[in-house]
């Protein structure tokens, strides 16, 4: 696990420092101070030999298309739009410090095609400028190099070249804030649990939920992996027609539970779940988080989240929530800078009980 990370020059952020981050870590704060921006980042760190590691953050958000244009996919991430100036994101914990930095540099190559019908004839020529239209990535591990890779825009293509580029030695898994889940993610989390002997531990997660819950399978009807649930029916039935909190439940289980050592992202858990399974849920997280020993970012701006996780402190007084939990609050202070503040599980707990806005 790590428990610092740093943002410098990253989208709205100049420079961030969170610290103290333990094993669940719940961040909330008003819109646009970049509760998800924290997560793409901590995903973009460990998402190492993806060409689209650029582009995923975009798809995630809805957006259907993207011009293929250094302005609309690079610049973006970068603060204020200062392309002259690289962003860093840096983790740190347990002895180890990870460094990724990105930095706007020209096309390392650049090919034309050339025939009889664009050549320009009689026309006024200015010699061609050079421009910063690719992306060059450094990674450091405790200041040892750890490879390098550069993204270019080359003839309207998104190209990647890799230069002994490992990669990240955790894996990191983002589930994103859709109440409806991922069903084809979700099938093959389901899948490498089945082949693992876990799939009663995840039945067992859900029943908490509904106990009408009997069993969980993974069917192919129409060439489509589908999950199906028995209630008790004639019949199984479609896993979405429980609902969109089993749905979302399910991507972040079937997330947590088929990967070890990892780190979860989960952005705008409350999606589709009804306020009054949260303790339930957070009992969940924290129980599954801990037997796969992953790390955990959740966002949130809702107090039904934030009053749910009190509820499962002060339900299961006896586990010791102090050492593994975390709580962020995003505030902008009056020069429009991003300034967190931490509260750990006690402090959390007496806001809510004194009935204190948080979020």
């Amino acid at each position: 696990m790590f428990d610092t990370l740093i943002l410098e020059n990253y989208k709205s952020y100049k420079k961030l420092e969170l610290n103290d981050l333990k094993r669940i870590n719940l961040i909330a704060g008003m819109n646009n101070t970049g509760k998800t921006s924290i997560l793409e980042a901590i995903f973009m760190q460990h998402d190492r030999l993806a060409g689209d590691v650029f582009l995923r953050p975009l798809f995630r958000r809805g957006v259907q298309q993207v011009e293929v244009k250094p302005e609309y996919i690079f610049h973006p991430y970068f603060h204020d739009f200062n392309i002259d100036k690289p962003f860093v994101i840096t983790t740190k914990g347990g002895g180890f410090k990870d460094v990724a930095t990105y930095t706007m540099v020209s096309a390392k190559s650049k090919t034309m095609a050339v025939n009889q019908n664009n050549l320009p004839m009689n026309s006024v020529l200015s010699s061609a400028s050079t421009f910063k239209n690719a992306v060059e990535i450094r990674y450091l591990s405790n200041n040892d190099k750890k490879g390098m890779a550069t993204l270019q825009i080359v003839n309207n293509q998104l190209e990647m070249n890799l230069e002994s580029v490992s990669p990240a030695f955790r894996t990191a898994v983002f589930v994103p804030a859709s109440a409806r889940g991922n069903s084809l993610s979700d099938a093959d989390f389901i899948s490498q649990l089945d082949m693992a002997n876990g799939l009663d531990e995840f039945v067992k997660y859900l029943k908490m939920i509904d106990s009408k819950l009997r069993g969980v399978s993974l069917l192919s009807l129409g060439g489509q992996p589908t999950l199906y649930v028995d209630v008790g029916l004639k019949r199984k039935i479609p896993m979405v027609q429980m609902g969109e909190g089993i749905s979302k439940l399910t991507s972040i289980l079937t997330a947590i539970l088929s990967n070890q050592n990892a780190v979860i992202l989960i952005d705008e858990i409350e999606n589709g779940i009804h306020y009054s399974l949260m303790p339930k849920i957070w009992k969940i997280i924290f129980s599954a988080a801990t037997r796969q020993k992953s790390q955990v970012f959740i966002t949130t701006h809702s107090q039904d989240v934030i009053n749910g996780v009190s509820e499962c402190f002060k339900e299961n007084p006896d586990d010791k929530y102090e050492d593994v939990f975390s709580y962020i609050r995003l505030d902008k202070n009056d020069n429009g800078e991003i300034i967190p503040k931490h509260y750990g599980a006690a402090s959390l707990v007496a806001s809510v009980e004194r009935d204190w806005d948080i979020r």
